[in-house]
Order: structure tokens, then C-alpha cells, then sequence
């Protein structure tokens, strides 16, 4: 369970009313500060106490601290929600900077250095303590400086992260933040990641800007006799022949020499500079490969799984990809209110000569070094003798490719070649094989393979070079195409494009050899369709009706609120609130909570210095009225009645102005009323209730809403027959719209009074939401709300239109009749095949490994929810009497004498202990029943088709001949064949 604080003070609790905040998303990463984003609305009891800067928010899962920090971002939408954007500790030290220092010594030191420069500019709360350090450099001295005043974290980064690596990492013990710098994590999960169970993605990207094949070191800065500085770096002629670099050969004939100048400003003697620049050269001659995977938390829907925590070691397993290994997790995504969707990514970087792993001891191997002191420069060598050459006038005259479909993915495919892609089959392998057919009438004959995941296909490998000769440059080049058998003669950049699904993406590698001839290869992918969409899963049951909230204030004079009044007096320093749901405020002061806000007069202060005289300065006024609504119907200085206040800034007389429109209009608090409950039907597609006058049928928009356009007033129009509004009741209507140009929307009951709600000008071509309040204040016998444009051809688009009770509008959310309306809807075939393919796809996932449940429904008591409950305990009660029944057979097995032994070694046929285990079946019958500890299993032929765990029973497959009952409710067959889902009276 998650949960979050604000200030040491409760802001999110599951279990707590009223103490709710929305899309809380948590992420994690190594070496970053981490980020906590969430929405909390005005009705929460610390709505007013976030404050930017300065509120500490810690993120808890059970009584584990998961982030810690503060907030540094708040938006407010139109219905005042606060969008909270918090960082995370290690975003303190962007909070200092480091003053001009020079520094030789340890790693410790250095960071020590770092954390006291920090510390002396900020406050107790943002300081660090140094912890563990097990980051070194191979001589435990490094030499760092800076005189530019940069940011502290700019500087960890650079100077510690970037160039020596490890992980910096904050820990809090008892109440202090500590700083460890850790080389690697000691932490291993006992959850693992299996391909089929909780990885849902994997991806692999290599690359070669990073490679050299030749470094040239300098080391310090040399100097003379006297101690001053030559100018001139310390190189590694004097231990490598002359030579003042060195390069890796077989790098060299793959990639060609590409130099780059290695920098050890801390390092004096030779030798060392040429340990370091072995050791670098062994990393750079390497391609960059990185692996990144995504994958399912199972301890979110199973307590008994470890968890997942950042900078901990996890097992991966993946046998397709050919991943077998631990890895670190590197970044987290965690969604506090739905657990279930929580991801965490892996990351692994690692670089490879021949794009496989590389000991770094066999590169360094490769790296040819000549040892001993510098020696006379001798005589010009003999013309060494020519390489070997290569084919002689033989060239490449056609190439052929085709391709098989195949279970392995080693053996090639002895037939079902074709000369175009076949459909591809996910789990299969492509197979591709070229025939090179050579001028001198000689042939050659290549394969790859490919493996079809769920993520699209690999491309093939390219074309092998010519025997002898080395490669000068490589050129690659994409096109898009539909085709994947002809490449595209026209299209090709040297950056991807995008590819549609269904399309091919074509790679065209071009080689140019170093004697100046080239070849070009070709291979194709196509890119991977979406899925089907998914069925709609069962309606929820119909939330209870929301009830408005109303906030009383009163003012009082002592702390028990005794005495108090409706507004501030002059020796008033308590103010009451009281939250109710009843517009009546409450009578007695017992209902308020009360809260002291004017101070004490403090001591008399010492004159100050008188500072220089001022210019002739200018009195300002404030002025403050109250209306009935934001536009300032209804003006007054008397706020009894009124529902918005006024204010009007930096004036410069004192009388104040009677013209709405020169004050700022702001809902009062106490006079905020919030319904909830939609009161309009089919507000998603413009179905059930609707009239559709003239207009275009409803046009799908996304996520399942549709929109319709309305114009040319009542020539396409909308409305709909609604109960009878109350009398002198508020009500508010909120929707989204656009229009291509400006247009008047009104908004009108006509159902017996034709009264105007209210006149809205749409003018944005994009989807814009709009809210109007209004009472209706005249009797009525009908009520129809009615949307219609005002003598205009431009058309309106209107969607997710919602109106509620309150004078504060909410999201949309469907009416209570369009709840009940899907519920009588699938009492046909239709609803009993939905059910079936619903509940069959949950136990699929649920044999791989990934059972979901529903954390928390807030709806109210329904027969349907009692239907739930008393399955629960049908089961329950079931698993209890079995297992009673066996201990019973147990005891009587016990009580067997000599005697009886032999019916004993029957009884074992059937019943049987193996490592620990209860096995229930006759000795090599298909069907056996297996009893663990937590788990008791239905094995058929050897794997598990139903199984009883944590008060649940899961099956595979059911099948039930005639009807089945739950509890007071049953599934029951018609005469017509179709079903029947009723309560059941005995």
C-alpha cells in the first residue's frame, strides 16, 4: 500500500476519507533526483498548505521510504485542482554553487570537499552528510579543479558521475540525508524477469560514434629545472618506441584509424599514462551496445513476491533475445493508485568489438606495444612486399534472395524458399539466404535468421566484404516502402523515416573497400500492425449518488469561538471553518474549528535609519464588491446573498466604482456546491434520450466519445427531455467544443418558458471546455435542454456534454441511467459470450504468470456486488471443508496396526508424500490433485489447470452442462436458448 505525507502530516491515505489525491506518478532513476507529480483538489484538508519550495513530500509503500522531497511546481486548472510537481533530494544541490578551488587527493576527499561548499550555503533541511564511499581512481588520486562558479550538481555530474562512474545515492537515517558514492549495488531481488511471466518489452540499439581505434595520451604538464612550466605534456615515447600514441590493429583493419587524444593531467610517470591509455583504448575500440527492458512489478498483485527497488540486481532471463543474466534497475514508474500498471525499466550499456561480449583483456591483448628505451633513428627499411591480392577481374553479377519460414533457429529450412516474404508468424524465425553469383560464373550462398517477436523484426545481417581487402568507409541509407521484395530506387536519406504499420523500412549498406571498389547489400523489416482492439470489459456498479459540500466561516474574538459573528469585528483575532453538506451554516461554535490568525503586537522595534526622502507618493485603494455571478450581475456592497466577490486593485480615489467589469470576479468559498451526477443520458455516443434535429449522425472522436456539429440555428440542433429542474436551485452545464470560426452557441430550456441559460462564444478550432452556470427560477411543467447556434452557418462541434446540481462542474462521467441501461443489456447471448471471452483472457494471463485484481471500486451496494461477495465465501468455505475431510483421512491412516498394512500400500496408490508435498490420484493416472502449503493444485497430464491460493480458485478452463448458481443468484438457460442471470428465491 502507498501512501504519501505532506510536512510529517497524512496528504494520501486508501483508507482515509477525504484524504484523496489523483494520477499520483512516482519515478525513480539512478543518479537522478526523482520526480512525484499528483492533483488534489480544493476540497482536501491540505489543499492551502502546499507551498512551493518549502513542503517536504515523502512517498511511502508500506513503511518503506520510497522518495523524498520537496515541492517545486504547481498549476491550477479551471476547476482550481493543483497539478503538483515535486523533485527529489539531490535536486538540493542545484541550490549552491562551488566557489574557485584546486584539489588533488582520494575520490572521499574530493566529494568531501563538494558536500562542505554545499552545506555552507543552504539551510539545515537541504544539507548532506557524507556516507559510504567505495568509488576509486587506480591511483586513489585524482586532481580536479574549477574557478568558473558552477552548480554543485553540475559538478557531481562532470567531475565524479560521468568521469569515474558509480552511483550517487541518498539515504536517510534518522533523519539525516545521507550521500553514499557507491562503485556497483550489494542488493539483489529475489523476484526475477522471465520472458512469458512479467517482461513486456525489450529493445537493443548498438552504436559506433563513440569508436577509436588509435589513442595519443599526455599526461602532466612538464616543467624545468627551475620548477616552471615548459608548455609541453608528458606522452608515452620513451616506454613505446618512439611512438607517442598507440592503436588497436585489429580495430584498425575492421573500422580504419580514427585517433582521439586521451587527457591525464594528474599522471607523472610514463609507464602509468600507458596502463591508462591501454585500458581506454580497450573501451573505445568497442561498439556501444545498449539493452533496455520493461517489465511487470508481480509484488503489486501478490504480497508473497519480493519487490522491485531501484539500484537493486535482478534476474533476467530471455532466451529469444538471448538474455541470461542479472541486471540493475536503473528507473521505476510507479502509479500510486493503480499498482498494477507500475513498470520498471533495465538498462545495460556495454561495448562490443564484433556487437557479442568482449573481455577487456583480450582487446588490450590486441593492442601491440613495443617496450624499452628510445633508440637511434636507423636506416630506411626495404619496400615490403604487396598484400595479398584479391580476386582479379571478378565482379558481381546478380544477386538472388529468398526466404523460408521456420521453428529453429539454427537449422536452416530444407524447402518453402520464396522469392517474396512470406506472412510472418510471431515465435517463428525468418530465414533468409542470398546467392552472390560472381562474373567468372562462381557462386556463393549466404544465410540469416531473424527472430519474430512481438516488437516488430530484427534486420538481416548485411552483405560479408571481399576476401583481402579492407574497408575504407560505410555508407547507410533508409526508404520507406510497400513493397518487400523490390527495393525502392528513389527515397533513401541516411536518417530513418517514419515507417507506417504495414510498410517496409528498407536498409540500404553501402562498403567502399580500400581499393577502391564498392558493394552495396540490402535487407527489409516490415513494420508490425496494432493488435486487435479489446473487448469492453463488465460495467461497474452505479456510484451513490454525490452529495454538495458547503464551507461555513465565522469570526469570534476568543479561542472557543463563544461570541462569534458572520464578519470580521474590530477585536476579532479567531476565524471558524466548518465543512457540511447542508447550505444552513451551523448555529453553535462547537461546529467550527477555530484557528487564531491576527498575532500578538510584537516589541517595539529600534528606529531604523532614516532612509532618503521619497518622492510625493500616491494613496491606492481596494475595492470590494459582491454579485450574484462572474460577469457582476447584480452589484452590491452587501455581501448577504451574493455568490462571487469582487476585488479591484491600485486605485487612486476611494470611492469605489458601481462597473462590473472593473473588478476581478472570484466564486466565494462558502458558496461552492458540487453535484457529480451527470444528469443528461447518452452524453457519450448521443444515443438514449437524445434528438438529433437536422444534424449529422454522431461522429466517433477517441476513447470510445462521439461529437455532433450543430448550425444554421434551428435548422441542426440538438435537445433532450430532462425531469423537472428545482425551482430556485443552481445547476451548472459543462462541455467541450470548437468551431472554425466565431460563433454563438446558446444554450436554452425551452421546454415550457423557452428560458436562455446562457450565450457562449466558440472561437478556437481546437477543443476547448466550457462551463455555465444558471438557476432556473420559474415554474415549470417540462423541462428540455436545448443547444442551438445563433443565425450562423459555421458549425459547432459539441462533446462530452455533462450537467450536474452545484454551481462547480466536475469531469464527465456517464448519467446513473446509463449505468443501468448496460446492465439490461447484456441479460441476452451477447452478454453471456462477452462474460466467457472476459474471463477466459484473465486466466490465460493468469496461467502466465500476471493475475490482476481490482485494487478499490467506489460504488455503491448492488445485488451484483452481493453476487461477488457470495462467491468469495462459497469458496472459502468449501476449501475449508475439504481440507477438514483430509486431516479426518489422515488420522484414520494413522490408526492402522500390522494388521492392516496391507490395505496401508492400497491407500499409497492413492495418496502419496513427495518433498513435502500431498499427491491425491491413483499412481500414473492422468488426473491428480496436489496439496502445498500456500497452493493446492488440479494437475492434468503433469501441468495445472485449476488451483486454490489466497482464498481464490483459478481455472483454466469451465464448462457447465446446465445452470450455475452463485449464492442467491444464478445463471439459468431459457427455453430459447439463450441466458438468464437472476436472483434466485428459494
Amino acid at each position: 500500500m502507498y501512501r504519501v505525507e505532506l510536512d510529517g502530516e497524512t496528504l494520501y491515505d486508501p483508507r482515509l476519507k477525504d484524504y484523496d489525491i489523483f494520477t499520483p506518478k512516482l519515478k525513480l532513476e539512478v543518479n537522478k533526483a526523482g520526480a512525484f507529480d499528483f492533483k488534489v483538489y480544493p476540497s482536501h484538508p491540505l489543499y492551502n498548505r502546499i507551498f512551493k519550495l518549502k513542503s517536504v513530500i515523502e512517498v511511502y509503500q508500506d513503511s518503506t521510504l520510497l522518495f523524498r522531497g520537496r515541492v517545486l511546481d504547481d498549476e491550477m486548472d479551471f476547476n482550481k485542482a493543483k497539478m503538483v510537481i515535486c523533485e527529489g533530494e539531490l535536486a538540493y544541490f542545484n541550490d549552491s554553487i562551488l566557489r574557485p578551488y584546486e584539489f588533488t587527493g582520494s575520490v572521499k576527499d574530493y566529494l568531501k570537499l563538494i558536500i562542505n561548499q554545499h552545506n555552507s550555503q543552504v539551510q539545515a533541511a537541504r544539507r548532506f552528510t557524507l556516507g559510504n564511499v567505495t568509488v576509486t581512481d587506480p591511483n586513489d588520486y585524482i586532481v580536479r579543479s574549477d574557478r568558473t562558479y558552477p552548480k554543485t550538481w553540475d559538478v557531481v555530474e562532470s567531475k565524479l558521475i560521468k568521469s569515474l562512474g558509480g552511483y550517487l545515492m541518498v539515504r536517510r537515517e534518522n533523519g539525516i540525508n545521507y550521500i553514499d558514492y557507491l562503485e556497483d549495488s550489494n542488493r539483489k531481488s529475489l523476484q526475477k524477469i522471465e520472458l512469458g511471466k512479467n517482461l513486456l518489452d525489450l529493445a537493443t540499439q548498438s552504436s559506433a560514434s563513440e569508436v577509436y581505434t588509435a589513442i595519443l595520451p599526455l599526461g602532466a604538464e612538464l616543467t624545468n629545472e627551475e620548477g616552471e612550466e615548459t608548455g609541453e605534456r608528458l606522452t608515452i615515447e620513451s616506454v613505446n618506441g618512439g611512438k607517442d600514441f598507440i592503436q588497436d590493429d585489429e580495430a584498425v583493419q575492421k573500422y580504419g584509424f580514427i585517433m582521439k587524444v586521451g587527457d591525464w593531467k594528474d599522471v607523472t610517470i610514463a609507464s602509468n599514462l600507458l596502463r591508462k591509455a591501454r585500458q581506454e583504448l580497450a573501451q573505445l575500440v568497442r561498439l556501444s551496445l545498449t539493452l533496455e527492458l520493461t517489465a511487470v512489478d508481480l509484488s503489486m498483485i501478490d504480497v508473497n513476491i519480493d519487490e522491485f527497488r531501484v539500484f537493486e540486481y535482478v534476474d533476467v532471463l530471455s532466451e529469444p533475445h538471448g538474455v541470461n543474466e542479472s541486471l540493475l534497475v536503473e528507473k521505476m514508474e510507479l502509479n500510486l493508485t493503480s499498482p498494477a500498471n507500475n513498470k520498471i525499466t533495465i538498462g545495460r550499456q556495454q561495448k562490443s568489438l564484433t556487437e557479442t561480449q568482449i573481455e577487456t583483456d583480450k582487446v588490450v591483448g590486441n593492442i601491440q606495444v613495443i617496450k624499452g628505451p628510445k633508440g637511434d633513428k636507423g636506416d630506411p627499411g626495404a619496400k615490403g612486399n604487396d598484400g595479398i591480392p584479391g580476386k582479379d577481374g571478378v565482379g558481381l553479377k546478380s544477386t538472388a534472395i529468398d526466404y523460408a519460414l521456420s521453428t529453429s533457429g539454427t537449422a536452416k529450412p530444407v524447402n518453402g524458399w520464396t522469392a517474396s516474404v512470406p506472412s510472418l508468424i510471431k515465435g517463428q524465425y525468418l530465414w533468409t539466404r542470398t546467392v552472390w553469383a560472381y562474373t567468372d560464373n562462381t557462386t556463393e550462398t549466404g544465410y540469416s535468421v531473424t527472430y519474430i517477436s512481438k516488437d516488430g523484426n530484427s534486420g538481416s545481417d548485411g552483405l560479408p566484404g571481399k576476401d583481402g581487402v579492407g574497408i575504407k568507409t560505410t555508407t547507410i541509407e533508409y526508404a520507406n516502402s510497400t513493397n518487400g521484395v523490390t527495393k525502392p530506387t528513389t527515397g533513401w536519406t541516411t536518417t530513418i523515416p517514419s515507417v507506417p504499420n504495414g510498410n517496409y523500412l528498407w536498409t540500404r549498406t553501402t562498403w567502399t573497400y580500400t581499393d577502391n571498389t564498392a558493394e552495396t547489400g540490402y535487407s527489409v523489416a516490415r513494420m508490425g500492425a496494432n493488435g486487435p482492439k479489446g473487448d469492453q470489459g463488465i460495467k461497474g456498479d452505479p456510484g451513490a449518488d454525490g452529495k454538495s459540500q458547503y464551507v461555513h466561516i465565522r469570526y469570534s474574538a476568543n479561542a472557543n469561538g463563544s461570541n462569534m459573528t458572520d464578519t470580521p469585528q474590530s477585536n476579532t483575532v479567531y476565524i471558524g471553518l466548518a465543512n457540511t453538506t447542508s447550505p444552513t451554516a451551523p448555529a453553535t461554535n462547537a461546529s467550527y474549528t477555530w484557528s487564531k490568525f491576527k498575532g500578538e503586537p510584537g516589541q517595539q522595534g529600534s528606529p531604523g535609519i532614516p532612509g532618503a526622502p521619497g518622492a510625493d507618493g500616491q494613496t491606492t485603494y481596494t475595492w470590494v464588491k459582491y454579485a450574484d455571478n462572474d460577469k457582476g450581475t447584480g452589484i452590491s456592497d452587501n455581501p448577504e446573498g451574493k455568490l462571487y466577490i469582487g476585488l479591484a486593485f491600485n486605485k487612486t480615489i476611494p470611492t469605489e466604482s458601481d462597473t462590473a467589469s472593473d473588478y476581478t470576479w472570484s466564486l466565494m468559498p462558502q458558496n461552492m456546491e458540487i453535484g457529480g451526477a451527470n444528469i443528461l443520458t447518452g452524453t457519450r455516443k448521443f444515443d438514449m434520450d437524445w434528438v438529433l434535429r437536422g444534424t449529422s449522425k454522431p461522429i466517433s472522436d477517441d476513447n470510445d466519445f462521439y461529437y455532433v456539429e450543430i448550425s444554421d440555428t434551428w435548422q441542426n440542433f440538438i435537445f433532450q427531455n430532462i425531469p423537472i429542474v428545482e425551482k430556485n436551485s443552481k445547476y451548472i452545464i459543462g462541455f467541450f467544443a470548437k468551431a472554425k470560426d466565431k460563433v454563438i452557441l446558446e444554450i436554452k430550456d425551452d421546454g415550457v418558458n423557452n428560458f436562455v441559460v446562457d450565450h457562449v462564444e466558440i472561437s478556437s478550432n481546437e477543443w476547448k471546455y466550457y462551463s455555465v452556470p444558471f438557476i432556473q427560477n420559474k415554474d415549470e411543467t417540462k423541462t428540455r435542454i436545448t443547444f442551438v447556434t445563433r443565425q450562423s452557418e459555421v458549425p459547432i462541434a459539441i462533446k462530452k456534454i455533462k450537467m450536474e446540481k452545484g454551481n462547480q462542474s466536475t469531469d464527465w462521467s456517464p448519467a446513473l441511467k446509463d449505468f443501468q441501461a448496460e446492465l439490461d443489456n447484456k441479460a441476452d447471448n451477447e452478454y453471456v459470450t462477452e462474460v466467457t471471452t472476459t474471463l477466459n483472457t484473465t486466466i490465460e494471463e493468469a496461467i502466465d504468470g500476471i493475475r490482476t485484481e481490482v485494487e478499490k471500486v467506489y460504488t455503491a451496494k448492488s445485488e451484483f456486488e452481493t453476487y461477488q461477495e457470495t462467491v468469495s465465501t462459497q469458496i472459502e468455505q468449501t476449501s475449508e471443508q475439504f481440507n477438514f475431510t483430509f486431516n479426518e483421512l489422515i488420522e484414520q491412516i494413522t490408526k492402522l496396526d500390522d494388521d492392516t498394512q496391507s490395505q496401508f500400500m492400497e491407500i499409497v496408490k492413492y495418496i502419496r508424500f513427495v518433498n513435502g508435498n500431498i499427491i491425491l490420484g491413483q499412481v500414473g493416472n492422468e488426473l491428480e490433485l496436489k496439496i502445498q502449503n500456500n497452493r493446492i493444485q488440479f494437475l492434468q497430464g503433469g501441468a495445472e489447470v485449476a488451483y486454490f491460493s489466497n482464498n481464490k480458485l483459478y481455472v483454466t478452463d469451465g464448462e457447465f452442462i446446465n445452470s450455475l448458481k452463485l449464492g442467491n443468484f444464478a445463471f439459468m438457460p431459457r427455453e430459447n436458448g439463450s441466458l438468464d442471470f437472476k436472483k434466485v428465491v428459494n
